[in-house]
């Protein structure tokens, strides 16, 4: 994650460390989120969260994607 935030442009670097999501299985590893708060006081400090359904959370952001795409975008896909 720090090699990660060390490759932000530096004017962005302070947003993206204060707003650090947890998402999919792997946030689910109790204490991960506070783990990576304490690894992100070596550089500033920041704020990590998981999300409400991190199992879903994906998918459901991606039929939210899809419910707004236009009907034309849906016609370019390969039948």
């Amino acid at each position: 994650m720090l090699d990660l935030v060390s490759k932000v442009e530096p004017e962005y670097q302070d947003a993206v460390r204060r707003n650090i999501i947890l998402a999919g299985g792997g946030s689910q590893i109790p204490n991960l989120a506070s783990a990576l708060e304490a690894a992100l006081a070596e550089i500033g400090g920041g704020g990590v969260r998981a999300v409400d359904d991190p199992i879903y959370a994906g998918s459901n952001g991606s039929l939210a994607i899809a419910a707004d795409a236009p009907e034309s975008d849906w016609e370019k896909l390969p039948g």
